[in-house]
């Protein structure tokens, strides 16, 4: 399986090299070059930026975001050069928010919420309001940073 990981810090880095060791084919990119190279040491295949790590999956692609805080994500999804100018549809970011979306939705107003008839295209009416609307994006970010810090 081709995984990618953006982000090698104290979760990415221990997780992209357990997935190496499963034999995985393991992609990653992080700013801190050192990290990069003791990453790129245990088999991870490093990339120089965002648009390159994307190059180098086949679609559809499952990226995994291991970043610090809501603004580190914001820069990454949204920022120049960032995930949502090169992600397709069906590339697996698109499921890790509607993930987001579901566990934010729980803890706030209860997993029966998320089970009742009809919260799927709740759900989804959420994703893609994130993902196309910059005001509600920030919104999101801000409420996914608070619950990540929980």
């Amino acid at each position: 399986m081709q995984l990618a990981f953006i982000g090698l810090g104290k979760m990415g880095l221990p997780m992209s090299m357990n997935a190496v060791r499963a034999g995985h084919d393991i992609y990653g990119f992080d700013l801190d070059r050192a990290v990069c190279a003791t990453a790129k040491k245990q088999g991870v295949k490093i990339a120089p930026n965002l648009q390159e790590l994307i190059k180098q999956l086949s679609a559809p692609r499952v990226i995994l975001l291991m970043l610090p805080n809501g603004k580190a994500v914001e820069e990454a999804i949204f920022g120049k050069g960032g995930l949502i100018t090169i992600l397709k549809k069906e590339d697996t970011i698109n499921e890790a928010l509607t993930k987001i979306v579901k566990m934010a939705v729980a803890a706030e107003f209860g997993p029966s919420l998320v089970a009742a008839a009809g919260a799927q295209k709740m759900v989804r009416t959420i994703t893609d309001g994130i993902l196309s609307d910059p005001g509600l994006r920030r919104q999101a970010l801000i409420i996914i940073d608070r619950f990540a810090h929980a």
